[in-house]
């Protein structure tokens, strides 16, 4: 990410020099001032006479006097200029309080959706009940009919095992004479199948922006004529929060019912006796094989959900740095009232990030087009301590002796990031960026 401080400090230089200016015009305007006619070169002196006692006139001087000024009113003067001097070179403490704008920081999201969860409906694959497998013999029932196990259908002495007499059927257009069979069928079977339609990566890179403020302590001398510090600040920014949402993930699931259809063959035994026909245990009858020659599935109904999955993700972070560097101002040769300022510096930064990641499968379709939703939330933070690197400029306007106002700028160089994982999402999170501000300055 990138950073904004530096500018806002400019402002404050500019407001310093702008001090110093009426200052200088406040303190020759106390100069004593010395009086015109004792400013002017030799004044021509009229003669003194004398009168003694005696009476006698005396002269004590005919020739020209020139009077001095006095000592105190002629150094006055220099004695300013020294005193100026003296405050200049002297060190000074500075304060200042800006506002500032912090942008193109990076917010970096990459995850998948954690959806793929089973249909919010009850069941799932079964055959139907009470027919058996075709691995073995068993007693089979039928919504048609029957074909159980008789006394000789699993004996192993039986000329011909696997067969029995034991069996019925019900509907005469259970028997195809063309093709030498019975067919029984039995429903209830229950079939679920899923296919992923979609299945996409969540990738998104996010600029944010913050406001903040920064508090600043500069202790301030000479240096080969110009105005230099050493500055300690301290800023806070609070990011805008970033919010992003995709849908990754979509599936559809088809739910299906069937009947199981089975097929005897009869072709050994001829035609069947007519239905309605029902054999016993003990026989003797009819007999056909116990295990069906085939078995197939005939599907009655089907109904379809689709799953549609949404990913939300909420991002907040909190910058706070403490900073320390040189400074050099300098003034406008002629308007020493606007000032210009530079300063890198060296910072710790604390980043704070939270991240909050919402998903919602909505579930729709199903029999009278139902929906359901399912909702899943996680929350996660991060925090660490970042060293980095910063310069950034400045020009204030000095508007009162010790007051200014000013602009900044500059650009802010975070060493590393803060990554958050939450739900399968990973959030990372680069302060780096531009810092530009309003600056107010103080000086003591």
């Amino acid at each position: 990410m990138n950073g904004n401080l530096r500018s806002v400090l400019c402002v404050v230089c500019f407001a310093f020099a702008w001090g110093l200016f009426p200052v200088r015009q406040a303190l020759r305007a106390q100069e004593p001032a010395v009086p015109a006619d004792r400013l002017e070169g030799d004044v021509e002196a009229e003669p003194v006479v004398a009168v003694p006692e005696s009476g006698a006139p005396v002269v004590e001087s005919d020739a020209p006097e020139t009077e001095s000024v006095p000592e105190e009113m002629a150094g006055a003067s220099e004695a300013w200029m020294e005193e100026m001097d003296e405050q200049e070179r002297e060190m000074l403490w500075t304060v200042r309080a800006s506002a500032l704008y912090r942008g193109n920081m990076d917010v970096g999201i990459r995850g998948v959706s954690s959806a793929g969860a089973a249909p919010p409906i009850a069941g799932g694959n079964r055959a139907p009940a009470g027919i058996g497998g075709l691995g073995g013999y068993a007693n089979r029932n039928y919504d048609n009919g029957f074909v159980y196990i008789d006394p000789g259908t699993a004996f192993p002495g039986t000329l011909i095992p696997g067969l029995t007499w034991y069996w019925g059927y019900r509907d005469g257009g259970q028997y195809n004479a063309a093709g030498e069979t019975l067919r029984f069928t039995k429903a209830g079977g229950e079939r679920f199948s899923q296919s992923v339609v979609r299945n996409q990566k969540l990738e998104f890179d996010e600029e944010t922006e913050a406001p903040g403020f920064s508090l600043e302590l500069s202790r301030d001398w000479k240096v080969m004529g110009l105005d230099s510090s050493v500055t300690l600040g301290f800023n806070g920014f609070w990011m805008d929060s970033v919010e992003v949402a995709g849908e990754p993930y979509e599936e559809l699931v088809r739910r299906s019912t069937y009947r199981v259809m089975d097929t005897y063959d009869t072709s050994k035994g001829g035609p069947p006796p007519p239905a309605p026909y029902s054999g016993t245990y003990a026989g003797p009858g009819y007999v056909i094989s116990n295990i069906p020659q085939a078995r197939d599935e005939v599907t009655t109904s089907s109904q379809t959900w689709r799953a549609l999955g949404r990913v939300e993700l909420e991002v907040e972070s909190e910058l706070y740095q403490v900073w320390l560097g040189p400074r050099l101002d300098c003034a406008l040769r002629d308007l020493d009232v606007i000032r210009f300022g530079i300063q890198p510096y060296v910072s710790l930064s604390y980043l704070d990030v939270e991240a909050t990641r919402t998903e919602t499968v909505q579930w729709s379709g199903g029999a009278g087009g139902a929906n359901s939703t399912m909702r899943r939330s996680a929350q996660a933070s991060e925090d660490d301590l970042l060293p980095g690197l910063g310069i950034r400029a400045s020009v204030d306007w000095a508007f009162l002796p010790t007051w200014a106002i000013g602009l900044m700028g500059g650009y802010d160089w975070v060493a590393d990031e803060v990554e958050v994982q939450v739900g399968g999402v990973e959030t990372e999170v680069d302060v780096s960026g531009y810092v530009i501000g309003l600056t107010l300055v103080k000086e003591f």
